[in-house]
């Protein structure tokens, strides 16, 4: 549900994290938190749960593209993913546990190692 201004707002964010995670990739879903959480007003936990669902419908098609490009390195690809899946395990139980608690430091020190990581990559 919401009102109207909220659906149009949220496909606006739907659409500014696809363009974002499509080309660069990394932290979109942290934008995508930071997004839903100052202009929907989402909680930590409903924002975090509600990029899962978004971003695992993107990156479906995203990988799709890449495998039909011939992009994967399977070798590589195969144990990262099931240490991805791992991870988002232990990761989804303490969000749901610790809420804004864990969720907004790790998501902080993301975004600014990410930052610091871009701004380094300019001045090469």
């Amino acid at each position: 549900s919401g009102t109207p201004r909220e659906k149009h707002i949220l496909l606006a964010i739907g659409l500014v994290i696809g363009l974002y995670a499509g080309t660069i990739g990394a932290a979109g879903a942290t934008l995508g938190m930071i997004l839903l959480c100052t202009f929907i007003h989402y909680d930590v936990r409903t924002a975090n749960g509600t990029l899962k669902f978004a971003m695992a419908i993107g990156s479906v098609f995203g990988f799709t593209i890449f495998v039909i490009n011939g992009n994967v390195a399977w070798l590589i690809a195969i144990p990262a993913m099931i240490c991805n899946m791992l991870g988002n395990y232990v990761g989804s139980g303490l969000a749901v546990k610790n809420g804004a608690k864990i969720v907004r430091p790790v998501a902080l020190v993301v975004v600014l190692s990410y930052t610091a990581k871009t701004f380094i990559g300019f001045l090469s």
